[in-house]
């Protein structure tokens, strides 16, 4: 059964983790909340719930880890009296691999949505995870919830060839990737190669053992790594 709306006095806000505990270790909380009174019930906010699906995060990285989506879960909430809403608590189930952080109407371009959520998984397990929000107007708030599903990321794969100095590498992705690989040691990479989405690169190689790694455009969300060792160069 839905929570009943609340009367709120002061809020604070922030960003709310899977890891965050009920109390206190959470960003997003309300300081001060009290009943609303039965007779002003219909002046709450009215709110529906909303599901969004991210893509996982293949090295379990923390908030640049997987796909970054914005979810304007005020969309379908509206207020009795046309008071403007926005969103004034988030909780994340604890445990859950994502973060979840309040956004403002600046990263919605040609939209008026006053708040919004941005949802990141930090892990690659397919699952869903039912997130709280609260919709409030100066008064009150209403509870909601953002079923956010978890759709695991194959990660970028490098196949040795029968030659031995070539290698194959294949990204599975919806985006391109660039992959390097150099010597286990660390020194500066021997090659690197570009590779469309859903595409193949096949490479040579002048190692008998190396190391490689596959970065999305930003350099910043690793989404392959591995040793490749008994090369043939």
């Amino acid at each position: 059964m839905p929570l009943p709306p609340v009367r709120v006095r002061s809020l604070t806000t922030g960003v709310a983790t899977g890891a965050a505990t009920a109390v206190g270790a959470a960003c997003l909380t309300v300081a001060s909340i009290v009943p609303a009174h039965a007779d002003r019930a219909e002046d709450a906010p009215v709110t529906a719930d909303d599901r969004v699906t991210v893509s996982g995060s293949y090295t379990g990285a923390d908030y640049a880890g997987g796909q970054s989506v914005l979810v304007d879960v005020l969309a379908n909430d509206r207020d009795p009296n046309g008071d403007e809403l926005a969103v004034c608590r988030v909780e994340v189930p604890a445990g859950a691999p994502l973060v979840v952080a309040e956004t403002t109407s600046a990263a919605w371009r040609g939209t008026s949505a006053p708040t919004a959520l941005r949802v990141v998984a930090t892990g690659n397990r397919a699952a869903s995870y039912a997130v709280r929000y609260w919709a409030c107007d100066h008064d009150y708030l209403t509870p909601a919830t953002l079923t956010v599903t978890v759709r695991p990321v194959e990660p970028v794969r490098a196949t040795v060839l029968r030659k031995r100095h070539r290698v194959r590498f294949t990204n599975p992705l919806q985006r391109a990737v660039r992959v390097e690989w150099g010597g286990l040691r660390g020194q500066d990479p021997d090659g690197s190669v570009r590779i469309r989405p859903g595409r193949s690169r096949v490479v040579d190689v002048e190692r008998r053992n190396l190391v490689w790694i596959a970065m999305t455009r930003t350099r910043s969300t690793p989404v392959g790594i591995g040793v490749l060792r008994g090369l043939r160069p």
